[in-house]
């Protein structure tokens, strides 16, 4: 679900409230399973784009913040 939807949904909040659980639910879950947090497995979903969006891509590092929901370029520089 992550890798479908984190352009959208960079919250944890968002993804519990998709799956109809709470955010501590979805926290022990996930890190049960796969030890790690949902928000570390979000960062490591947008971290993976951007390395692929930075090689492989023809659009700026500004277009490239926008494209994966930040709001500022700002952000995604300190991100």
């Amino acid at each position: 679900m992550i890798q479908e939807r984190f352009k959208v949904h960079s919250k944890v909040s968002d993804y519990a409230l998709e799956l109809s659980i709470s955010q501590r639910k979805l926290q022990k879950v996930t890190e049960a399973v796969l030890g790690k947090s949902p928000k570390q497995l979000i960062i490591e979903c947008l971290i993976l784009e951007n390395k692929r969006l930075l090689v492989h891509g023809t659009i700026s590092i500004k277009e490239i913040g926008y494209h994966l929901g930040f709001d500022e370029p700002s952000n995604f520089t300190k991100f």
